[in-house]
C-alpha cells in the first residue's frame, strides 16, 4: 500500500519486492497536506485532486508503468467520477469501491477515452492548484476522443 508521501517518494525501490502498487488515496492525501478529513479545523484543506497529492500519485504511477506494475487505487479518490479519465491516464486499472459506486464506476471507465486520459492527465500536471484542476476536469470531461479503454 502507499499510503504516506515518502512510500510514494521511494517507490521504485519497492517495486522490486511487490507484484503491484496499492494507493491509498485517504491516507496519501491526509499525510501528504498534513489534514485531517475528520477534523473540523482542516477538513477544508483535504483534497485528493490537489496538485501535491496528484503528482505523488503520478510519481507512482510512472514507476509502476516502468516496473511492469498493476497499478490500483483504493479510497475516496475512486468514486470521484469526473476525475476518473484522469486516474486512467495515471494508469490506475483496478478501483476499490463501495458496492454503490461500482456500476457507476464502469460506467464511466467504459465512456473514457485513452487520448481524452492522456490529455486531460498532461494538462493536470501543469495545474498549480484545485481550482484549475477542477476547470479542467468539468471543461474536459464534455470532450473525449477516439479510442476507448476497455
Amino acid at each position: 500500500m502507499i499510503e504516506t508521501p515518502s512510500a510514494a517518494l521511494l517507490a521504485e525501490y519497492f517495486a522490486e519486492h511487490v507484484s503491484f502498487f496499492s494507493i491509498g488515496s485517504n491516507d496519501l492525501t491526509q499525510y501528504t497536506l498534513a489534514a485531517d478529513r475528520t477534523s473540523d479545523q482542516v477538513a477544508h484543506i483535504f483534497d485528493q485532486l490537489h496538485p501535491a497529492v496528484l503528482r505523488l500519485v503520478y510519481h507512482v504511477s510512472q514507476v509502476a508503468y516502468v516496473h511492469h506494475l498493476p497499478l490500483e487505487l483504493c479510497g475516496d479518490m475512486a468514486t470521484f467520477l469526473a476525475a476518473t479519465p484522469l486516474l486512467i491516464g495515471l494508469g490506475i486499472r483496478t478501483f476499490s469501491v463501495a458496492p454503490s459506486y461500482v456500476q457507476p464506476l464502469k460506467a464511466r471507465i467504459a465512456s473514457t477515452q485513452c487520448d481524452h486520459a492522456q490529455q486531460l492527465l498532461t494538462h493536470a500536471l501543469e495545474c498549480r492548484d484545485v481550482t484549475c484542476l477542477y476547470a479542467l476536469l468539468d471543461r474536459r470531461t464534455e470532450s473525449p476522443s477516439q479510442d476507448t479503454v476497455v
